[in-house]
């Protein structure tokens, strides 16, 4: 199945400039029918949301890990 970017923007609740963005980026594969026409592929969609959930899962448990540790070395002094 083939989404527009109006479709990834309404599932995903974020912008299309986002999406069309990440397209011109190479960030979000797509599919190209002539020269404006983009379609981005169900599974590729999905993938790249769950890729870029589990990134700020990891970004998030370092911040986390890092205030934890500026946390432990103040009670320490």
């Amino acid at each position: 199945m083939l989404l527009t970017v109006e479709e990834l923007e309404k599932d995903s609740k974020i912008n299309a400039q986002t999406w069309r963005l990440w397209i011109r980026q190479g960030k979000v594969p797509c599919v190209r029918f002539g020269r404006r026409t983009v379609r981005v592929e169900l599974t590729a969609y999905r993938a790249f949301l769950l890729e870029n959930a589990n990134e700020k899962a990891k970004q998030l448990a370092a911040m986390s890990a890092a205030i934890r540790d500026a946390s432990e070395s103040q009670e320490e002094t």
